[in-house]
């Protein structure tokens, strides 16, 4: 280590001070071994510094530049600091400021990695504080004084200094006027209460008393550097870590720190951070830096022996004894994370997130710390935010893969809410949970922490009601999920909007990973697709139809939220991949016909429906917002619409009971069968595609003798078949006259659902009111 000779610095200084030439031939910095050398050492916050280049060229250089370097506060500091030296009959003197080379990468490299060593084999250390001016250090937090740094002298807010505290076996303290204060040994509990470092460690060092890996960080939670690498490279040496510096690759150097840790111990403590914080950042099984440890002053590393008695109690012999034998000791790093045995439990209510125990306890209770991990993608991840009071079944022991690389390309996420169709049927935001969220501009913004929000909408009548709740965690993993809420029973009363809302969000906690994209999920979106997602509606038949769109002008997606008529996917699990079937005839796939028109020129597909070859026209991108069902007046010279109104809305609340359906079957599973080809090969129709159909193939193959073109659905209501009543399909159509009634009588066609069947008979209402769609001229 290079040192400064004290008593050739005490010349110059003096030289300087009486304006005198220097003219020396001992050299003011040299290197020695630290082992065999007896020498003083500073800790000190930074200034107004001498550096390196400065102090070699002190000798030589120019009496004015001299004189400014002499009034610098950084140069005070060495002068005492050698003052002291000399008084204690040492020679040398090492200050991080100016005996370090920082131009040289390696040298610094080199000096950080040393630096615990240094400290620990210091004669004594002198620790200036310079914003102290009494006489001894203060004895209570004062925060009105010390507003910067949490209360107390900035010294002990500082990373490097935490070490510069534990490694010297003498630290000796000194006020702004270089007043000794105090030493390290006989203010020993008050430094424990300003630090948190156990009093025998302040004593005796870290070989004293045994400290876990998160207690050891806890100590640096409150701690900051100017450098955010610092954070982590001043940690090495209580931890006997040493690795390369690598300034500017920011909290990546607290993690690879962990990694080191990892490689070399087998305390499971270092996984303890935010054990009992209920909301935190989900993600890497790695802390972002040293205050995720906050937590953890009083947490212990558990005996071996011990921990294995423990999970006696929920794991048989058999799987305990090659647990003991040598999978307990063993981790592997990998680039695709930490390999670790540890017993897992799953936690109820989710499929995705569990418990593990570790073995690390709190010094004054003996039962394991737990934390829980979501599982994405075969590999698990810190999660936060579920009770820790959650009953979960029996565990197991397993090799887990824990992640430590999260892609994490944004803080934050946000959700845009296209709602205003919804206000058509009279359902209104009621709520949002938490309260603390912002609604602005129909958008919700997510972040690592708040990462779940809920909104609750009801109908004006209050006899309806249902949730959106959405999540961001992992990094860049989100969720979206419909809950619609049951019609109470009689004589009981509803939850309020907001505990309905709070009830969702902490299901929701533990239920929301459940609902991450999976892989064809984010195929379909990364290319530019949609995805939809269906409930349905208690009591009706209606359903909540939700269209998932990823949006290019924000890290965020869109979600339009529509009510429409039941089409028999509400029970579909998840979300769907808004597509086209491959092949006519193939499963039925539903196409959606709701939210965007297209941009581009109008070309024409044919669409089996219901096993009917039709065509239909792409409306031009000046097409306004069609709906399901919606009827009006069409433009087609400037492809305009005039919403007039919706079927479905209008249907008389006896009609399902007039085609034969009874009453307490409302909710009954409704199909849309759709196939696109385009005149014989197979075409895609765009997600959010709105079409225009011409209905007089369809009307002519069915035999209802209406020539004329519409907009228009074929729903059927598939009736139970424990029923044993038959299939009805509505057909709702407006003939050329809107002021004419149309009569529907019995027909007879070939079932589309069944077609190696006979003819099925159907009923209609006789004089069921129709309504004109939209009109297209050919």
């Amino acid at each position: 280590m290079r040192l400064i000779n004290v008593t050739v610095f005490l010349n110059i200084e003096k030289n300087i001070k009486d304006g005198m030439g220097v003219n020396l031939p001992a050299k003011l910095l040299e290197e020695w071994d630290d082992t065999t050398t007896k020498y003083a050492i500073l800790s000190h916050r930074w200034t107004n510094e001498v550096n390196y280049d400065e102090m070699v060229e002190l000798i030589t250089m120019e009496s004015k530049r001299k004189e400014d370097i002499w009034r610098r506060t950084g140069f005070q500091k060495i002068i005492n600091s050698c003052e002291q030296a000399e008084i204690d009959g040492l020679e040398w003197l090492w200050v991080d400021t100016c005996c370090i080379d920082k131009r040289s990468s390696s040298e610094l490299s080199e000096a950080i990695n040393s630096m615990y060593r240094w400290y620990s084999n210091s004669t004594t250390c002198y620790a200036y504080l310079h914003d102290v001016d009494d006489t001894s250090i203060p004895m209570a937090c004062d925060r009105k004084r010390y507003h910067k740094s949490n209360g107390w002298p900035e010294w002990f807010s500082r990373g490097w200094t935490l070490q510069e505290l534990i490694a010297p076996k003498a630290v000796r303290f000194f006020n702004k006027k270089w007043n000794p204060i105090g030493d390290k040994n006989n203010l020993a509990p008050m430094l424990h209460k300003i630090t948190g470092v156990p009093t025998r460690i302040l004593e005796g060092g870290l070989s004293a008393q045994p400290a876990s890996v998160a207690q050891i960080m806890s100590w640096a939670a409150d701690r900051e550097t100017t450098r955010v690498e610092d954070r982590a490279y001043s940690l090495m040496g209580l931890f006997r870590v040493h690795m390369p510096m690598l300034y500017g690759e920011g909290r990546n150097a607290f993690h690879r720190l962990q990694l080191e840790i990892i490689r070399m111990s087998n305390d499971q403590s270092i996984f303890a951070w935010g054990h009992s914080m209920t909301t935190g950042r989900s993600g890497s099984i790695l802390a972002d830096d040293p205050s995720f440890f906050a937590d953890c002053h009083d947490v212990s590393k558990m005996e071996f022996n011990k921990f294995v008695d423990i999970l006696k109690n929920d794991i048989p012999a058999d799987e305990l004894l090659p647990f003991a034998d040598g999978r307990y000791h063993t981790y592997s790093v990998t680039n695709s994370g930490i390999q670790v045995w540890l017993p897992i439990a799953p936690i109820r209510c989710s499929k995705s997130v569990f418990e593990v125990m570790l073995a690390c306890c709190h010094t004054k209770r003996h039962k394991p710390i737990t934390i829980a991990l979501v599982l994405s993608n075969s590999v698990y991840y810190r999660y936060f935010g579920i009770d820790v009071q959650i009953p979960r079944t029996m565990q197991d022991l397993q090799q887990l893969q824990l992640g430590y690389r999260v892609e994490t390309h944004h803080d934050t996420f946000t959700f845009k809410f296209d709602y205003k169709y919804i206000l058509r049927d009279g359902f209104i935001l009621k709520c949002i949970y938490p309260s603390s969220m912002s609604f602005i501009d129909d958008s919700l913004t997510l972040s690592c922490t708040a990462d779940v929000a809920v909104m609750v909408y009801s109908n004006s009548e209050g006899s309806a009601r249902f949730a959106i709740a959405v999540g961001y965690c992992l990094g860049g993993d989100h969720w979206a999920h419909v809950v619609c809420d049951d019609i109470p029973a009689e004589g009981t009363d509803w939850p309020s909007p907001y505990q309905y809302a709070q009830t969702i969000f902490d299901h929701m906690r533990l239920a929301g990973p459940d609902h991450f994209l999976d892989d064809t999920m984010r195929e379909a979106i990364e290319r530019g697709g949609s995805l939809i997602k269906n409930a349905h509606l208690p009591q009706s038949v209606r359903g909540i139809q939700v269209v998932y769109k990823r949006s290019q002008k924000l890290n965020g997606c869109s979600l339009s939220i529509n009510i429409v008529g039941c089409i028999g996917m509400c029970e579909l699990p998840g979300w769907q991949v808004l597509t086209r079937n491959d092949t006519p005839g193939a499963p039925d796939d539903m196409v959606n016909f709701s939210r965007w028109g297209v941009p581009g020129k109008v070309r024409i597909h044919y669409v089996c429906i219901d096993g009917l070859r039709m065509p239909f026209l792409h409306c031009r991108d000046t097409c306004p917002v069609i709906e399901l069902g919606d009827y009006g007046d069409w433009d087609n010279k400037d492809d305009s619409f005039e919403w007039k109104g919706n079927i479905f809305d209008d249907l008389p609340p006896g009609l399902l009971t007039e085609v034969g359906v009874d009453a307490k079957d409302l909710d009954l599973p409704i199909k849309h069968a759709i196939t696109s080809m385009t005149d014989g090969v197979d075409e895609h129709i765009e997600e959010g595609d709105v079409l225009l159909q011409d209905l007089g193939e369809i009307l002519e193959n069915a035999r209802a003798g209406l020539p004329d073109d519409y907009q228009v659905r074929l729903w059927q209501i598939m009736q139970d078949a424990r029923s044993g009543i038959s299939k009805h399909e509505i057909q709702l159509v407006q003939p050329t006259a809107p002021e004419k009634e149309a009569t529907y009588k019995r027909t007879s066609f070939r079932d589309p659902w069944a077609l190696s069947s006979p003819s099925s008979d159907i009923f209609m209402p006789e004089q069921l009111e129709l309504y004109r769609g939209v009109r297209v001229d050919n």
